[in-house]
């Protein structure tokens, strides 16, 4: 994906930039600067790619111009056919994304800078057609908190934002550098508008190209990652703006400050990269006892079964996962939550002993533990205690046990396919 998005990112920048030197410097901050993440195989890396593409032809071929360059509208209508085919792939592929995409079209138009008005209103009736047909199910499960959460911009960035003081000591500096990377990005940014703008050129292109993704702040706070997505979306035209802020227009020479200058921040903007990217390591990465813990479940899973989790950062069930009914601990309500810690044995015990489910477990591994104690859900005391209130207890049995995972039942509900697994 970053190999395409690489592809895609190069014809951007030199569709918007007449300085080469720009647009090159802009897809190498892209990718030091571009630390959210969402590059790994899933819909939203797919129909990213998808949204920098559209956006790029559509500033390619239907961008307005003082004087509109004869000839330019002899292939529109094929580039018109190929926007249109991925903006049905969008549609169907993504929730958010067609929403970025059929903002960033209208707001082109409306604000003249673009020849999209007909795309836009093709791209909201597909995206509307897809949400009352196939996606029913969906947008009437979402539509009571969206309109709760609509211009709560306060609250829905909130849900992104941590708390560094409730976290690790290691990751609140891993949070503070990734906002240090994205505020200096930001500021430059700023400072590369008014350069063009004294230089005579405004850059409104770029600037409602930033505008669009920030206001899904007013939207939803889209599972806690509203941020994250404003970040991704705006990152490509905030690093264009930053790279105007550093290179130099026109026939002007480098001179040595501002060589200095562009390599003091690419290497400060990277090094917030290597922390926003890899300062979650230790929660990302799974072992095999973890892995097999969730084999485990899959295996020995009736149909209709209870899971219950300290959060959700664990090897998610890829198999079998209809039967199932997870209940994280971290999403229970304050008092809920304040019970389990309290008294797990006890509490835990009724959950699981509820005659709905035909079986039930409780899952613990490593990656929740370091999850839990990095955010600042629980201390690692609280965590200990816990572990072994449930080892102490003979109301529950380890009926898979690994230094990294234990999967735990009630010892009045093991099942005689069940097995016992010790550490090797």
């Amino acid at each position: 994906f970053n190999l395409l998005n690489l592809v895609v990112l190069v014809f951007l920048t030199a569709t918007l930039c007449e300085n080469r030197r720009v647009a090159w410097f802009a897809v190498v901050l892209f990718f030091t600067a571009n630390w959210v993440g969402q590059d790994y195989f899933s819909p939203q890396a797919l129909t990213y790619a998808m949204y920098l593409t559209v956006i790029a032809l559509a500033l390619q071929r239907f961008r307005r111009f003082p004087a509109d360059t004869p000839g330019r509208a002899w292939n529109s209508r094929p580039v018109a056919l190929v926007i249109g085919l991925l903006v049905v792939a969008v549609a169907t592929s993504h929730q958010l994304t067609p929403v970025m995409l059929t903002g960033s079209l209208f707001l082109l138009a409306l604000t003249r800078q673009t020849r999209t008005l007909g795309l836009a209103v093709f791209s909201a009736a597909v995206n509307g057609l897809w949400a009352a047909t196939f996606a029913r199910p969906f947008v009437a499960a979402e539509i009571d908190g969206l309109i709760e959460r609509f211009g709560s911009v306060a609250s829905n960035a909130g849900g992104t934002i941590s708390d560094a003081s409730q976290q690790s000591d290691g990751q609140a500096l891993v949070s503070m550098m990734g906002r240090f990377g994205l505020a200096a990005v930001g500021i430059l940014a700023v400072i590369g508008f008014a350069r063009r703008w004294r230089q005579g050129t405004r850059e409104w292109t770029l600037a409602t190209l930033i505008v669009v993704p920030a206001s899904v702040l007013v939207m939803n706070d889209y599972g806690g990652e509203v941020v994250f997505r404003v970040v991704l979306f705006s990152m490509p035209f905030l690093a264009i703006l930053t790279a105007y802020a550093l290179i130099p227009q026109g026939d002007r020479h480098w001179g040595w400050v501002r060589g200095l200058s562009v390599i003091v921040v690419t290497g400060l903007v990277l090094t917030a990269f290597l922390f926003g990217y890899y300062g979650k390591e230790r929660q990302y990465s799974f072992t095999a006892d973890e892995v097999g813990a969730t084999e485990y479940l899959q295996a020995n899973s009736g149909a209709r079964s209870l899971l219950v989790t300290i959060n959700s950062n664990y090897p998610n069930l890829v198999v079998g996962y209809e039967r199932f009914t997870t209940v994280p601990i971290v999403a229970e309500p304050t008092e809920s939550r304040d019970r389990v810690v309290a008294n797990p044995a006890d509490v835990l015990g009724s959950w699981l002993a509820d005659p709905a489910y035909d079986d039930t477990f409780l899952l613990v591994t490593r990656s929740q533990k370091v999850a839990g104690i990095d955010i600042g859900e629980f201390s690692a005391e609280e965590l200990a205690a816990f572990e072994r209130a449930l080892d102490d207890s003979p109301r529950f049995t380890a009926v898979y046990s690994t230094p990294d995972a234990t999967v735990y039942q009630l010892t009045t509900r093991t099942t005689p396919n069940s097995f016992i697994q010790e550490p090797a």
